[in-house]
């Protein structure tokens, strides 16, 4: 056996240079990434991506951009060669998407490449390929001003990392998901994307951020987003958040650009889950489009090989703004999910409820897409209901979940498994009404006035379960048990937090009885029932008597809460002994138990109406119960014309 340490040695250019394209090519979704952000790092406000085979047998990206300089032609493939960057202090203020100057090296060591470009101050352009990282000489050719780079065969020579890839599909799937990310990012730039041969969208670079997440993500997915804007010192947010009934089964339609890069960023999403705390029911999340502009010396852009996750220097200030500025977006009237007619090609007068869909190039992809949330006709039906339904699955909260996977096609579609039709057949915004309020809108300041919810004018109530009210130009559908829930919710929370909870004293003691198991964490719980309204002390054995009930409570609905407390605190107490006695269980405690203390189908007088409608309007967020479904639906005028064929 031989001891001997090795001799450090320089490696040969051609292994370097696989060791290299191994950190930044990883997948045909690297190579695309790399020449798209060059792209647009070069100008272009036309950006053209075509794949074959998912990115693995052929890539190809072509742009309108500045081109490069016949001069600067020997460099483009050089490792460590780059226009973006120059001293070391521009690597704390990144203003650009690439900035390595490793990209084109370490395709070119992987694949074989062909670039066409020609700068705008250059009469022809020329061709180089390069294969394996040799590299051959410019030839002039004639070229459009911009650059064209075709891929292929990549890994050509490395055939372990080219065993590793995911199916041709799957690789198109992150391709997809990349592309439509950008698209809706760099609205003045037009996109568009080719599988196989098949168009899957197109944008028109026309600067509409709205137009294009309907292009790319379909109508389904444009109809439940709300639109959101704030400033606040060298923070800048704009884009979309869905309201409480667009939501999914996972993340992945969360999308973030800060400074024009999407990033992953713990931060934020840890912000959009206290913001949605009380808008999203458990396991569902929103779908977001936001943009985040900061000074780019506060952000750190190279901490990951991809450049796909930032640090902030500020995390916590910076999650700050972005919850305080989706929360004021959600207790919103804006945030009230709206009844709309549907589509033109609908063959009836039937109401849909527009929420989270998946039509449109959504169906062709997994970003947001392995969830499309219900099944459409032709890529541009909803699913429809009759108002009664309708009505009753929101108070059921029966919200369609997605499948989980898309059906499986013949070969030769545009992505492998996915019908053509149902890929892309969407102009900008088309389908959309043209009164959608989305146009020009900014939160903070020039946002609209509130709801006046006490102010509404009640029409009727519907199968005892649902009051009807007119306000301005427009009609609400409310959710009487769903406002009443979020009423004794926040009532029980301010109670929580105030010195002296307001109470009511029985004329006879409400007698109750614990379980055996539960007694010692109901006993840890009785001074904070005290902070609620409840005095209560031992009364025998396992029993108790409560002498007082919270002031804003019926004795009904008072009882019917410590019932359920009583069920929550028994399961908590097998699950984690001990645990009652904490603040924040207490919390949960009240959000769970709130859920049987009012009771549906129950006939409430004009007064009790009254009533309820002011309370709510007190309350922080009277748009959702607080289980996350909504309280309000809403229907407008112009919504009612057209269902009376009269716009």
């Amino acid at each position: 056996m031989n001891n001997m340490p090795n001799r450090i040695r320089q490696l040969p250019r051609q292994v370097y240079d696989l060791i290299a394209a191994g950190e930044v090519v990883t997948s045909p979704l690297s190579v695309v990434k790399e020449l798209v952000e060059n792209a647009i790092d070069a100008g272009a406000d036309r950006v053209v991506v075509e794949i074959e085979e998912g990115g693995i047998a052929r890539i190809r990206v072509s742009d309108n951009g500045t081109g490069i300089a016949e001069a600067d032609l020997p460099l483009a493939f050089a490792a460590h060669a780059t226009s973006k960057i120059e001293a070391a202090d521009d690597l704390s203020r990144i203003g650009t998407l690439g900035f390595r100057g490793e990209a084109l090296a370490s395709i070119a060591a992987v694949s074989k490449v062909t670039m066409v470009t020609r700068a705008a101050e250059s009469a022809a352009g020329a061709r180089v390929s390069v294969q394996g990282g040799e590299a051959e000489g410019a030839v002039p050719v004639g070229a459009e001003r911009g650059t064209s780079v075709t891929v292929e065969s990549l890994f050509f020579n490395i055939p372990a990392r080219l065993a590793q890839l995911n199916s041709p599909r799957g690789e198109a799937a992150k391709i997809v998901d990349f592309c439509s990310r950008m698209a809706v990012c760099y609205v003045d730039i037009a996109f568009r994307l080719v599988s196989n041969g098949a168009v899957l969208f197109a944008t028109r670079g026309a600067g509409d951020r709205f137009a294009a997440i309907t292009t790319v993500y379909g109508t389904g997915v444009a109809a439940a987003l709300v639109p959101v804007s704030a400033s606040g010192g060298d923070l800048t947010l704009t884009g979309f958040i869905s309201d409480p009934t667009g939501l999914r089964k996972t993340r992945r339609g969360q999308v973030l650009f800060v400074n024009g890069r999407s990033v992953r960023s713990a931060a934020v999403d840890s912000a959009i889950d206290r913001a949605y705390k009380e808008f999203a029911e458990p396991g569902r999340f929103p779908v977001t489009f936001l943009f985040l502009d900061v000074d780019p010396g506060r952000v750190d852009v190279n901490i990951h090989p991809a450049k796909s996750e930032i640090a902030f220097h500020d995390a916590g200030g910076v999650a700050d703004f972005v919850e305080g500025a989706v929360r004021e977006t959600l207790v919103s009237e804006r945030s009230i999910p709206r009844l709309r007619m549907p589509g033109r090609r609908a063959q009836d007068g039937t109401f849909a409820l527009k929420r989270d869909g998946g039509q449109g190039a959504a169906a062709a992809k997994d970003p947001i897409a392995t969830e499309p949330d219900m099944q459409e006709d032709n890529g541009g039906i909803i699913h429809e209901v009759d108002v009664k339904e309708l009505l009753s699955s929101i108070s059921r909260g029966d919200y369609a979940a997605f499948p989980d996977a898309v059906p499986e096609g013949a070969a030769g579609d545009p992505l492998p498994g996915v019908a053509r039709e149902d890929v892309f057949a969407y102009a900008d915004g088309a389908g959309y009404p043209a009164d959608s309020g989305f146009g020009g809108f900014a939160c903070g300041p020039d946002a609209p006035p509130a709801l006046a919810i006490d102010r509404l004018q009640v029409l009727a109530q519907l199968f005892a379960t649902y009051l009807l009210a007119a306000g301005g130009e427009s009609f609400y559908i409310i959710d009487q048990h769903a406002a009443h829930e979020r009423v004794n919710y926040e009532k029980f929370l301010r109670g929580a937090r105030a010195a002296a909870p307001p109470k009511q004293q029985l004329l006879t003691p409400h007698l109750f009885t614990v379980p055996a198991q539960g007694l010692a964490d109901f006993g840890a719980l009785i001074p904070q029932l005290a902070r609620l309204g409840y005095e209560i002390e031992e009364f025998g054995d396992d029993t108790y008597a409560a002498r007082t009930f919270p002031a804003f409570l019926r004795h009904e609905e008072a009882a019917a809460f410590l019932v359920e407390l009583l069920d929550e605190t028994d399961r908590y107490s097998v699950k984690k002994p001990g645990m009652a006695d904490s603040a924040a269980v207490l919390e949960r405690l009240i959000l769970r138990a709130c859920k049987s203390s009012v009771k549906a189908n129950a006939q409430l007088t004009e007064p009790e109406i009254a009533g309820l409608l002011a309370d709510l309007e007190a309350c922080e967020n009277p748009y959702t119960c607080p289980h996350g479904r909504p309280v309000f639906l809403k229907l407008t005028k112009q919504d009612i014309e057209r269902l009376f064929k009269r716009a």
